[in-house]
């Protein structure tokens, strides 16, 4: 089912009951963009609920598409993202999410550039963004991952503030928090900067994801990434300027994990990055060069690169 049209009223056309969609109706296997939407700041419904079978469970495919300008004001829900849940069925594939505004009054929510709650598949997508994420559990794709959660050949660009003021908190590039069951994190990278406070908890950050529940794991196959996490630059946004391809530079390279040919969980082979450094991260083939560096084009640790 494609959403076509101007932002807001496209996405209320395709989702009139968007809190309650869980996927679609028996004569749809899921929905695509076949244009770019721009809410144009102004606020929407995000698509299901962060609850376990109350999330999103069919196949979005944003088709290299965009979606830019999308807000969530902070009464508007508790968990912020375009989707406030997945299901394990869910596929999310080739969709650039520009400018996304998400800011919760609750500093228990969960909140993430695509997802809040995630349990399916996020592929070859991306987040770029001006403003800074805020939740309690806040990542640059998804906020929470949790039952074999997926998120493979994606990239975030984006700051994230996490704050809790009477409990711990994470903050993570990726994701927010990994939760029961785990997670797979697949040649996808962050670059932007990690924050936050609490006044009587725990604060909890990294570059990839704020941390793991105690017994879960990530399983991380070259996931990387660069900024600064609460005060301590990490990881080196030089070394992904400078790389020109899997395996150029051969030394301090930190793609070289990752494969050209790298399965996409969909029973198909696909090479997803462009490498256009140097002084230049990598970049989605599907968008484009110009449409990648369009939306990238703010220089998030001031040094005058994008």
């Amino acid at each position: 089912m494609p959403v076509v049209g101007a932002g807001t009223t496209a996405w209320n056309a395709a989702f009139p009951d968007a809190m309650a969609n869980a996927g679609c109706a028996s004569t749809c296997i899921g929905y695509e963009l076949s244009n770019d939407l721009d809410f144009n700041g102004q606020t929407f419904t995000p698509i299901g609920t962060g609850t376990s079978g109350e999330g999103y469970a069919a196949t979005f495919e944003g088709n290299g598409f965009q979606i830019h300008n999308a807000t969530l004001s902070s009464g508007s829900a508790t968990h912020q993202g375009l989707f406030l849940g997945t299901e394990a069925t869910a596929t999310i594939r080739g969709l650039g999410v520009i400018d996304p505004n998400f800011t919760s009054a609750s500093w228990s929510a969960h909140g993430g550039g695509i997802v809040a709650v995630h349990r399916g598949k996020i592929i070859g997508s991306y987040v770029v963004s001006n403003h800074n994420l805020r939740a309690n559990r806040g990542g640059g794709l998804v906020g929470v991952a949790q039952n074999g959660a997926t998120i493979a050949h994606s990239y975030a660009r984006i700051n994230i503030a996490a704050q809790n003021q009477t409990n711990d908190f994470w903050a993570g590039g990726i994701i927010g928090l990994v939760s029961t069951g785990g997670a797979t994190c697949i040649s996808s990278y962050f670059h932007g900067n990690l924050s936050g406070t609490s006044t009587l908890g725990t604060a909890n950050a990294g570059i990839v994801a704020g941390g793991t529940s105690s017994g879960e794991t990530l399983s991380n196959t070259g996931c990387t990434g660069a900024g600064d996490v609460r005060g301590t630059t990490t990881g080196s946004i030089a070394n992904m300027r400078a790389a020109t391809s899997y395996d150029t530079p051969a030394t301090n390279n930190p793609f070289s994990a990752w494969d050209e040919t790298d399965e996409d969980g969909n029973s198909r082979t696909v090479d997803y990055w462009d490498f256009v450094g140097p002084n230049d991260t990598p970049v989605l083939k599907a968008f484009g060069q110009t449409r990648n560096r369009q939306a990238m084009d703010y220089d998030m640790d001031d040094d005058g690169y994008i």
